[in-house]
């Protein structure tokens, strides 16, 4: 099995819903296999949801009490490097644009070039946005695709040497602690290494209600929206 996404369910069914729902629609999920990780105590609701996936395969797998979200991820993300050397993971409360998974495949051939910790679905601080004027029809801003120096925890992948060395320096606090993403942060400011953003995000958190940390994000563009044509292939500005 060479192609997994790695996901992290609690106790917000209503948006895991629409986060399955996005996934079934993005092009080439069929392909992948879903490692679910459901954090406790059991929940049926989201038993249920999960055990309704019919576009692609997954596996389900279930803490009986709240481990809390460092070690869900933590232990999805285990999971999914022991069927994969390309992870994309993917949160309870993050939905992805039609061609997130295009997206990401295009970037794992950059995997040689170690000066990159990830690759962030999430639009790049220089990407377009409604209120930077009007849509810049004809550069292309669709395909471009920019360095960060940032970690970004909204729909991410990475290569299994990164993650063999984030596990050793994983956050083992309560949520209410130091939370995973800022940790990997803290581990990618001294590695001094980056991550590559679209210009048109791929993504958008729409946890507004419910969150441990930060509610929703939604943008009023991204490559979700109606009318977005999806591009066949993508390039690195700099």
């Amino acid at each position: 099995m060479s192609k997994v996404i790695t996901l992290v369910f609690w106790k917000r069914p209503q948006y895991a819903k629409r986060v399955l729902d996005h996934l079934a629609g993005c092009k080439g999920i069929e392909n992948y296999h879903l490692v679910i990780q459901l954090d406790g105590p059991p929940m049926q609701k989201m038993h249920d949801l999960c055990s309704t996936i019919h576009f692609t395969s997954a596996s389900v797998m279930q803490f009986d009490r709240n481990m809390g979200c460092n070690h869900s991820t933590k232990t999805a993300l285990h999971r999914g490097f022991e069927l994969a050397d390309y992870v994309i993971h993917v949160e309870e409360d993050v939905i992805l644009a039609p061609d997130s998974l295009q997206f990401f495949e295009w970037a794992e051939q950059f995997g040689s070039d170690h000066s990159l910790l990830n690759i962030a679905a999430l639009r790049h601080p220089d990407g377009w946005l409604p209120d930077h004027g009007p849509f810049p029809l004809g550069q292309e801003v669709e395909k471009k695709v920019k360095r960060e120096g940032a970690f970004s925890c909204w729909g991410w992948s990475t290569w299994r040497d990164r993650w063999s060395e984030l596990e050793k320096n994983w956050s083992t606090g309560t949520d209410r602690g130091l939370s995973w993403d800022i940790r990997v942060e803290e581990m990618r400011r001294k590695w001094n290494s980056s991550q590559l953003m679209p210009y048109v995000s791929r993504i958008m958190n729409i946890g507004a209600e419910g969150g441990v940390h930060r509610g929703d994000y939604l943008l009023p563009y991204w490559a979700g929206s109606p009318g977005f044509i999806m591009p066949n292939n993508y390039y690195i500005v700099t």
